[in-house]
Formats: structure tokens, C-alpha cells, sequence
């Protein structure tokens, strides 16, 4: 790819990436009495379930400190469980709560109908457009991270 390309395209994903999550995001109104950063932590520790507290912190792209952090928030607030590891006492695992999953369904919940509602103006061919470059974007991801998510 040429340079000039790639710059363009380097520019036009900051620009547009920040932009949409940042429309996207703004369903946050609906939870500023009671759904803080950490809460949000819910959906990527739901999706890493069970997984030792390092590994979602690689996923998350935070430090041990700060998922640390955020985990010793959702522990207090009965959203996630620590749970030693069977064959490896060192390890913790993270798993959630009843109470974590009602919140984190709710969440992706509110999350789905403020997506639907801010994408209802495109059309059936722009949608399925949509759809097909958030699918290269997560095998790119995968590509670049070696992931073994798919």
C-alpha cells in the first residue's frame, strides 16, 4: 500500500474510530447514577470469564495494577467472584456473580437498543456494510494480538 494511503487510512481510523465509539457511547446517560468505569468492566470480564485476572488484563489492554483495581471494586459490589485456580494456587480467576450477570445483561441490554435507535437510518445494504468491516476489523484484531478468539 502506498504511503500516502496508509496515512490516510491511519488518519481516517483515529478520526472515525473515536468519533463512532464515542456516538455510540453516549448511551452512558442511562447510567450515570449508578454505573461506573468499573462496572463497564463487566462486559470484556463476562466475555473472559474464568479466565485468570492477568489474561484479562492482556485483553482489556490494562495493567495488572488497574484490572487489579477494578476487579477489588466488582468484588465489593458483589458483581465477580476471585476463584483460586484448581492446579494452580497462584492464579485467581474471575467469574461473575448473579448479580453480576443481571447487570451486565442489562447493560448490553440498554447498549442494544441505543445501537438500534442510532443505526436505524441506514439502509439494509449499509447495515450489512457495517457488518462486514466490524468482522474484518475483529479478524484483523485477532491477526495482530494472536488471539485465539474467533
Amino acid at each position: 500500500m502506498e504511503e500516502g494511503n496508509t496515512n490516510k487510512m491511519i488518519d481516517d481510523f483515529i478520526s472515525y474510530y473515536h468519533r463512532f465509539w464515542g456516538e455510540m457511547r453516549t448511551l452512558d446517560k442511562d447510567f450515570k447514577a449508578g454505573f461506573p468505569f468499573e462496572l463497564k468492566g463487566l462486559i470484556d470480564i463476562g466475555y473472559y470469564e474464568n479466565q485468570p485476572m492477568y489474561v484479562i488484563a492482556e485483553q482489556m489492554k490494562l495493567s495488572r495494577s488497574q484490572i487489579t483495581s477494578i476487579i477489588e471494586v466488582l468484588v465489593k459490589k458483589g458483581m465477580v467472584m476471585r476463584v483460586t485456580d484448581e492446579k494452580d494456587r497462584r492464579i485467581n480467576r474471575v467469574v461473575l456473580t448473579a448479580e453480576g450477570r443481571k447487570m451486565r445483561e442489562k447493560y448490553l441490554e440498554v447498549f442494544k437498543k441505543h445501537w438500534n435507535q442510532k443505526l436505524s437510518s441506514l439502509t439494509t445494504e449499509e447495515f450489512e456494510e457495517l457488518y462486514k468491516s466490524i468482522e474484518t476489523i475483529k479478524k484483523v484484531t485477532i491477526k495482530i494480538m494472536g488471539s485465539k478468539d474467533e
